[in-house]
């Protein structure tokens, strides 16, 4: 066992025991209007008509930043490649597509919150369409690094990042896991502030897993988020900053 690692497992520990914040975990009800929680996510197979319902039926809406120049065009594709892989219409996963309608669609909400100067909690309409996708992007990949920009060696959990319209600030940090029913998806920490890029995979005496999701590296954003892992459900624990 490295010193590294030893390190790493004394410090999650003195932080489940001191940390700043403890959390009481309940399982979250689904809720359109709400960032990725810890609650059953359904696969979509069709996928193209699941989007389109949310859209005209249920208030969502794709905010892009140039949708003049087709991005939201982009968004729309990313829907339809999605569902043509599901449907087997496709045999490789989409992840160019995906990660491009992601990607406008974060950039959009990092400009408004930078703009808007209102730091609320609430889920706008584009959050709901945005947060909908990666969800059903996550669950039906074959492959967590199709979806993360880091993740744990053994690639059963990772980390996918989103800066604020200036890029030196953190606008939404996701934690991706594997579940029996595909990868799913865990919003760390609130927007704007949780700016997440590293996490490892810790294991106490009694063969429980945990995950900790932390920055070190940054003095205004050091935060640290340790998950215990049971298999099918992640629960916060405890953090601190």
């Amino acid at each position: 066992m490295s010193r590294s690692f030893i390190i790493l497992l004394v410090g999650a520990i003195f932080l489940l025991w001191g940390c700043s914040e403890k959390t009481e975990h309940s399982k979250e009800e689904k809720d359109m209007w709400s960032y990725p929680e810890d609650y059953d996510v359904d696969p979509v197979t069709d996928i193209q008509a699941y989007f389109d319902s949310l859209y005209h039926e249920c208030g969502a809406d794709i905010y892009t930043h140039l949708p003049e120049d087709g991005e939201s065009i982009e968004v729309w594709n990313g829907v339809k490649e999605l569902h043509r892989y599901v449907n087997q219409e496709r045999q490789d996963y989409p992840v160019e597509e995906i990660r491009k309608a992601l990607g406008h669609m974060a950039f959009e909400q990092g400009y408004i919150y930078n703009h808007s100067g209102v730091n609320s909690d609430s889920v706008n309409a584009g959050e709901v369409f945005m947060f909908r996708f990666l969800e059903q992007a996550a669950i039906h990949s074959p492959q967590l690094d199709f979806i993360t920009d880091l993740h744990t060696e053994d690639g059963e959990a990772g980390i996918l990042y989103y800066p604020e319209w200036c890029n030196i600030y953190p606008l939404y940090s996701f934690l991706v896991y594997q579940t029996k029913q595909g990868f799913k998806v865990l919003t760390v920490g609130q927007k704007g502030e949780a700016k997440i890029n590293k996490i490892s995979r810790l294991m106490d005496k009694h063969g429980g897993f945990y995950y900790l999701c932390y920055n070190n590296n940054d003095s205004i954003y050091y935060r640290q988020y340790l998950y215990s892992w049971d298999g099918e459900t992640m629960t916060l624990l405890c953090k601190t900053q």
